[in-house]
């Protein structure tokens, strides 16, 4: 279950948290999705998005957040950041973006790649051919446009 509610007592780690069907909800773990060596820290009154098991008031987790530092989302799009660098991931229904220094040993899929809002990597292309034919021929430089075609297909830039 994914439930919206507001923060109205925190330790800092735990939080009783009321939801926005007046449940009431004691020891929630919160979740900081500023980082770990963040100073930032929730207040009593901040919302939070809870996640546990359908029907179970125990074992919860809790993510904080304040709709006046929120990103304007779509319908159906959601978004971990970081408050204080701006860095972070935001998945859509048509458009993922990662913000910032971001490392990830996952898959994303993406119309293209940018920096500092510049295309520097796109769509694959189609294949390109080995030298071959011509009325000169220089084994040197074929042997190297071969190798650059290679690796243009090891890199996935080309099929």
């Amino acid at each position: 279950m994914i439930i919206k509610g507001y923060i109205t007592k925190t330790d800092g780690t735990y939080a009783t948290v009321v939801s926005m069907y007046n449940e009431v909800y004691d020891d929630v773990l919160l979740l900081y999705p500023y980082g770990s060596q963040s100073k930032v820290k929730p207040t009593d009154t901040a919302l939070v998005l809870l996640f546990g098991c359908n029907g179970s008031k125990t074992n919860l987790f809790g993510i904080p957040y304040e709709v006046a530092t929120q990103s304007i989302l779509e319908e159906g799009d959601s978004e971990l950041k970081n408050r204080v660098s701006n860095n972070g991931f935001k998945a859509g229904n048509i458009k993922n973006t990662i913000a910032g220094d971001t490392d990830c040993d996952k898959s994303f899929n993406a119309l293209s790649y940018k920096v500092n809002n510049i295309k520097v990597v796109g769509s694959q292309q189609a294949t390109i051919n080995n030298p071959a034919g011509g009325t000169i021929v220089d084994a040197e430089s074929r042997t190297a446009i071969a190798s650059i075609i290679t690796a243009l297909k090891n890199h996935g830039l080309i099929a």
